[in-house]
């Protein structure tokens, strides 16, 4: 559990955040996922992030079947020249109106 976790930055050579890795970190308020991440699993950010920053030029492939998060309020920076891909890719597409350009994070 990971009830009083309020920020984590990920190792850089980290590849896959696991099906529920942060289920339930209610107090999660900044995860920071390095570039080397290439895959996002199910429900890995369920129940608590509020910033999510993902510095992956290239979208991160996640399992389109379910979500990986599930709240409105969380917040998605992405870098600036990413965007349109985000935009377009499986998974994130259904986030457009929570994509931001990372330019705009001011944490």
């Amino acid at each position: 559990m990971c009830l009083f976790i309020t920020e984590v930055l990920l190792p850089p050579n980290l590849k896959t955040i696991g099906e529920g890795a942060f289920m339930d970190c209610g107090q999660l308020q900044i995860l920071d996922i390095p570039p080397s991440v290439e895959v996002i699993e199910a429900m890995a950010l369920n129940g608590g992030v509020r910033t999510l920053i993902v510095r992956s030029i290239e979208p991160p492939r996640v399992n389109t079947n379910k979500d990986f998060f599930n709240l409105s309020a969380t917040v998605i920076y992405v870098p600036d020249e990413s965007m349109e891909q985000y935009q377009a890719a499986l998974g994130w597409s259904k986030h457009t109106e929570r994509l931001r350009p990372l330019s705009e994070y001011s944490g």
